[in-house]
């Protein structure tokens, strides 16, 4: 499939001249997310972050020592992102 053309560029029209725009800053996408240290999530070029909270600290991991990164009834997270669910 040729993604320069129809049926790709009319299914996708955001992405119409991606790869076309050279020195063009592009981030990725982070939305509705909890990044818990991670310094490409705050320096330019990094993420876009539009309704996620970004932390150094332990949101309210269950057990963050033995890799359980669930979080506990009381995480802040539930208080900055009304609505978030994990899963």
């Amino acid at each position: 499939m040729d993604i320069t053309q129809p049926p790709y560029t009319t299914c996708y029209p955001e992405l119409v001249g991606y790869f076309d725009s050279a020195g063009k800053l592009r981030l990725n996408q982070a939305r509705h997310s909890v990044i818990v240290r991670c310094d490409d999530a705050v320096s330019p070029g990094g993420y876009e972050t539009t309704e996620s909270f970004i932390t150094e600290e332990d949101p309210g991991f269950v057990d963050a020592a033995a890799m359980n990164f669930q979080l506990r009834d009381d995480s802040i997270v539930f208080r900055k992102l009304p609505g978030f669910h994990s899963s």
